[in-house]
């Protein structure tokens, strides 16, 4: 008797230093483009149906699954996620729920499958928000946070060279043309015929690096009516595109 007594009270003990617990990996990392998997732990003191509520840097990664199964302590065949949706300041939001939880899970419950949507040095946290157990909301769960964060090398945007056109076309008195350039510095800019033969040479112009313009006027030029190629020569390459004059 004396023994059972002893027993009793160590079942309360521990029963009562058991505490619900979720947990969030303190840093998962990805380069962008990359798929990561961020487990959910923790602890469920109690059996029956569970719904764990997540937030999630919405602008970093984009949800791709939330998988379950034998090799989780939740062993859930199929978990339900609902209520996925982002708030201001691109907050995510979702619910995961299994049906099957035991009492004392202790262990990975499921894992997030997500892509890293930007370049590196963007991060966010990644957290369980809350927890309810068959349909009660725990008051004192404990919730431990995450995050993500994208790295590997930047992302630069491939620099295009060339026309991208001018307007009026075709024109009489004036016409802005329009192209780009890999770098600052000078380039130069020539009339020709439809059959390469130097019709004018405009000579040499500043330019930035991106979109610069060139305002042309055949006026003084002596232009006849006729279509022409404008020649742009930069550091890079060379580059052509056709106009017409009309009188």
């Amino acid at each position: 008797m004396h023994h059972l007594a002893i027993i009793l009270v160590l079942f309360a003990a521990i029963t009562a230093s058991a505490q619900d617990l979720l947990t969030v990996p303190p840093l998962t990392q990805g380069e962008r483009g990359a798929i990561i998997r961020i487990p959910v732990s923790g602890t469920i003191t109690q059996s029956g149906t569970s719904q764990v509520g997540l937030s999630f840097p919405a602008d970093v990664i984009r949800i791709r699954s939330v998988e379950g199964g034998e090799q989780f302590a939740y062993q859930c065949d199929q978990l339900l996620v609902s209520n996925v949706g982002v708030s201001s300041g691109s907050i995510g939001t979702m619910t995961v729920q299994c049906e099957e939880v035991s009492a004392t899970t202790n262990g990975p419950l499921f894992e997030i499958v997500a892509e890293i949507l930007r370049g590196p040095g963007i991060s966010g946290p990644v957290q369980a928000t809350n927890l309810v157990l068959n349909g009660t909301p725990i008051q004192n769960v404990t919730l431990v946070p995450g995050a993500v964060e994208a790295i590997g090398e930047p992302v630069l945007p491939r620099v295009t060279e060339g026309f991208t056109g001018n307007y009026p076309n075709p024109f009489a008195r004036s016409s802005t043309f329009v192209f780009q350039v890999a770098k600052p510095g000078t380039a130069t800019l020539v009339v020709r015929s439809l059959q390469g033969r130097l019709v004018l040479d405009l000579g040499t112009v500043n330019v930035t690096a991106g979109e610069n313009q060139y305002q042309f006027s055949p006026d003084g030029w002596e232009l006849a009516q006729g279509p022409y190629i404008m020649q742009l020569v930069t550091e890079r390459d060379q580059y052509l595109h056709p106009f017409m004059v009309v009188k």
